[in-house]
């Protein structure tokens, strides 16, 4: 097993735990609020590394594969605001980090064009529960969380990409 998939597995185990969730007592509301609270829960700062990580190892579509990714967090959010809670989302978003470790194994793009459709899904599940959690808010949350988590990915795209060059020449 390579040392960064170690470090990875590792992280996930240690911070996979209930206080790593940011959706009970979440911060109040407005642009600060939702600038701060991806960073907030483990769960939600994982998934967003994670999801940077693999799309930055994409050849071709890593900036499509982002851009998705942050559609899929602002499409769930929206239906959060607009269905409300769902028993479903809270299960998918504690299912998504062991599943976005898993997929950082995949090796060939086309599968990991894949991985992004299923990391797209999960995404759902985490902008749905920021949606809900919203309903009563400043509608300023919701542009704070997009601007820090397409920070994030971004970030985590570069580094995943520049990990890629690095083992492929090693």
């Amino acid at each position: 097993m390579k040392h960064w998939h170690k470090l990875l597995f590792i992280s996930g185990a240690v911070l996979l735990s209930p206080q790593a969730q940011a959706h009970i007592n979440s911060l109040s509301t407005g642009l600060l609020a939702g600038i701060i609270h991806p960073l907030s829960g483990a769960d939600h700062f994982l998934a967003l590394m994670l999801a940077g990580l693999l799309s930055g190892r994409l050849i071709h579509g890593r900036y499509l594969a982002l851009f998705g990714l942050l559609l899929a967090l602002g499409l769930g959010a929206g239906a959060g605001i607009l269905l409300g809670a769902q028993a479903w989302t809270e299960g998918a978003i504690l299912l998504s980090v062991p599943v976005f470790f898993a997929l950082q194994w995949i090796k060939q793009d086309g599968h990991m064009k894949a991985a992004m459709i299923i990391m797209s899904l999960f995404m759902i599940a985490h902008g749905w529960a920021h949606g809900v959690e919203m309903g009563d808010m400043d509608k300023s949350f919701i542009l704070g969380f997009l601007l820090t988590s397409a920070t994030v990915m971004g970030l985590f795209s570069l580094l995943g990409a520049a990990l890629k060059s690095r083992f492929a020449h090693a």
